[in-house]
């Protein structure tokens, strides 16, 4: 398939370019270049999405608080949030990508080929 390959949803039947990571919500599964992944708890599927929606920008910290619960609360939300994200980083490397932290800042979706900002993360995904 092409770069910009056309492909369905295989949730919805929906038609998505396939260098575009997709998460349904209903579902709670991602789909990336044809390659599916099961995104549980629902929590870490809802901050896939809201990566992948804002790709390739930064998702900062309290709007992904906002995006999964509605609110933020730094004290107590900041450690859940590095927790989730964990546990996106481990479901999403089947589909090839990687989830950089940007310090200070929040956190970013990275595709195949795109350069990580941080050489933390270069070390991480390597």
């Amino acid at each position: 398939m092409g770069k910009n390959a056309i492909s369905a949803c295989p949730c919805c039947g929906q038609q998505i370019a396939s260098d575009r990571l997709l998460v349904d919500l209903n579902t709670n599964i991602a789909v990336y270049q044809n390659k599916e992944v099961e995104i549980r708890p629902p929590q870490v599927a809802v901050l896939v999405h809201a990566l992948a929606q804002a790709w390739p920008k930064t998702v900062t910290h309290i709007d992904l608080g906002y995006a999964i619960w509605g609110l933020f609360e730094p004290e107590l939300m900041l450690s859940s949030i590095r927790v989730h994200v964990s546990m996106a980083r481990k479901i999403i490397c089947r589909l090839g990508l990687v989830i950089e932290a940007i310090e200070g800042r929040g956190y970013r979706l990275v595709l195949p080929g795109q350069p990580l900002a941080t050489a933390f993360a270069r070390q991480e995904a390597g």
